[in-house]
C-alpha cells in the first residue's frame, strides 16, 4: 500500500510525499471540525469535537485537505486509510 509506494517515490524523486496537517471534516447536518494531524505517519484517532464518547449521527462525512506540513517538496498529498466506526448501542 502506501508505505511502499511512498518509498518508491523518495527513491525516483528523492523526497517523500506531503504529510496533511490539517482536515475540516464535514457532517451531514453542516457541522464542521478543523484537526490537526501529528507530522508522523501511523494509525491517528480523531474524535468529533475530540470526544471519543460522542456520537455523531451523520449519512455523509466529507473530508477537505486544508494543509500540508512544509517540510517535503513532492507535489502530492495522500491519505492511505480512514476508517469510520458505527457507535456501539
Amino acid at each position: 500500500g502506501w508505505q511502499r509506494w511512498k518509498k518508491q517515490l523518495a527513491a525516483i524523486y528523492g523526497t517523500e510525499p506531503f504529510l496533511l496537517a490539517q482536515l475540516e471534516i464535514e457532517f451531514t447536518d453542516g457541522s464542521r471540525q478543523t484537526v490537526q494531524l501529528q507530522d508522523a505517519q501511523g494509525i491517528q484517532v480523531i474524535a468529533p469535537s475530540g470526544d471519543v464518547e460522542q456520537v455523531v449521527e451523520t449519512q455523509w462525512i466529507k473530508f477537505t485537505v486544508l494543509s500540508v506540513y512544509p517540510d517535503y517538496k513532492f507535489a502530492s498529498a495522500a491519505l492511505s486509510d480512514i476508517r469510520v466506526y458505527e457507535a456501539m448501542q
